[in-house]
């Protein structure tokens, strides 16, 4: 019994330490990149960021619960079910950026915004292929 609570309290910490750790890094970052930027920076940094995370969707389409549920039932297809599901979201990352390219430059953002989105949307889908992992 001592070395199962043992354990829990250790995954626990593992648990904990992770989102301690990104508002640690976080707090100060984001203080230090709006001092950098001004604030006309900032604020096109933040738009790009809201834009590329409007058109988030696009990359994973649920692809994610859909991968969890379907291995939970037929735990046997994990390793196919779980390339096949990494090949789309690859096929999912490339629209989603040309999606968000056509719609920054049919809004006439300029071509410091329009790369900032690019940039900012790269960072979602590899983020969106992250999560595919970690599920």
């Amino acid at each position: 019994m001592v070395f199962s609570s043992r354990r829990v309290i250790q995954n626990i910490f593992l648990l904990t330490l992770n989102p301690v750790l990104r508002v640690l890094i976080a707090i100060p970052l984001a203080g230090f990149v709006a001092y950098q930027l001004g604030v006309e920076g900032y604020g096109e940094f933040n738009f790009a960021l809201s834009f590329a995370i409007l058109f988030g969707v696009v990359a994973n389409l649920g692809l994610n619960q859909t991968l969890l549920r379907t291995v939970a039932k037929q735990p046997a297809d994990a390793p196919r079910l779980w390339s096949s599901v990494l090949a789309v979201k690859g096929l999912l990352f490339c629209a989603y950026l040309a999606i968000l390219m056509l719609a920054a430059l049919a809004f006439g953002y300029g071509p410091p915004v329009t790369w900032l989105v690019l940039l900012l949307g790269v960072y979602q889908g590899l983020m969106s292929m992250e999560n595919t992992s970690l599920a």
